[in-house]
């Protein structure tokens, strides 16, 4: 039971089904589903490694990985010297989207 200001009493149900209580629950809704929404697209961003600066291409399939793998080929393509960077850029251009970095022996020689 809810008393307001002109001292009514309503039961829940009342409350419930009145229009201005629709409205403000259906508002409520809109604002938990739109909350929802921002808190996915905000752990989406969260769960990527930025490889824009080692200026090298990062296939595909390395992006649906893990933050922990995506990190760890950052490391990798961060930490190759010149002669490697050639070598990866001309595997990714020639193997294309068959090319894995993750089963290349350069990163599991690396890994080790």
């Amino acid at each position: 039971m809810y008393q307001n200001e002109h001292q009514f009493t309503l039961t829940n149900e009342q409350m419930v089904n009145s229009p201005n209580t629709k409205n403000v629950i259906s508002k409520q809704n809109e604002i938990e589903i739109e909350l929802k929404i921002e808190e996915q697209l905000y752990k989406k961003k969260e769960i990527c490694v930025n490889f824009t600066d080692i200026n090298l291409p990062v296939p595909d399939n390395v992006m649906k990985n893990s933050f922990e793998v995506q990190e760890s080929v950052y490391c990798y393509l961060k930490q190759m010297e010149e002669k490697e960077r050639k070598t990866y850029c001309i595997a990714i251009s020639h193997l294309g989207s068959s090319f894995n970095l993750l089963k290349s022996n350069g990163y599991l020689k690396w890994k080790k």
